[in-house]
C-alpha cells in the first residue's frame, strides 16, 4: 500500500515542497512501479505511461523534466527502441 510518508521520506521535505502538484502524480505511478530505491522499473514507452496517467506525451515529458531537474528520478533508454527505465533517486 502506497503511503505518503514513504513518499515524503524519499524526497525529502525541500523537494517534496517544489514537487508541481501535477508532476507529482507521475512521480507516483513511478513509485508504484519501483517500490523501492535504486530498483529500475521495467521498460515502458512514454506513450504507454501517458495513457496510463491521463495525459499527453508532451505533458508527459515535460513532468519527468521537472522530476530530473529536482534529482528525484532517473531515466534511462530501454533495450527496444522508444521505451525507458525509470528509478527513484532518494534526497
Amino acid at each position: 500500500m502506497l503511503l505518503l510518508d514513504d513518499v515524503y521520506d524519499i524526497m525529502g521535505e525541500e523537494k517534496f515542497a517544489q514537487v508541481k502538484t501535477n508532476a507529482f502524480k507521475t512521480y507516483l505511478v513511478i513509485y508504484s512501479r519501483c517500490r523501492s530505491l535504486d530498483q529500475w522499473t521495467h521498460p515502458i514507452s512514454d506513450q504507454q505511461l501517458a495513457s496510463k496517467l491521463g495525459i499527453t506525451v508532451s505533458t508527459l515529458q515535460r513532468h519527468l523534466k521537472h522530476l530530473t531537474n529536482l534529482n528525484l528520478i532517473d531515466k534511462q533508454k530501454g533495450q527496444d527502441a522508444g521505451y525507458y527505465c525509470y528509478r527513484l533517486i532518494a534526497s
